[in-house]
């Protein structure tokens, strides 16, 4: 487990590409725990081979989209501001 909470950036790629069984559930939390504000963590979830083959690429709130929605747009905006403001 030290191999996995020691690096300043870990990548878990394809997490939910299948389901967690017996102690991988809390194995994950562990390293998640572990990692808590010492280093940084990326998951990205299994994307689908085409857009045709997933239904939630029409949904309003789907990652897939190719245009943020209003919201994620506005508060990107406003964090700009904020951190532009503090430099």
């Amino acid at each position: 487990m030290l191999r996995l909470t020691t690096p300043d950036v870990l990548l878990v790629d394809d997490l939910g590409l299948r389901a967690l069984v017996t102690d991988e559930p809390i194995d994950l939390y562990e390293i998640i725990r572990q990692r808590y504000e010492r280093g940084s963590t990326i998951f990205t979830p299994p994307r689908p081979s085409s857009p045709a083959s997933c239904s939630a690429t029409s949904s309003p709130r789907s990652p897939l989209r190719s245009s943020p929605s209003p919201t994620f747009a506005s508060s990107r905006a406003k964090s700009r501001a904020l951190v532009g403001a503090s430099s």
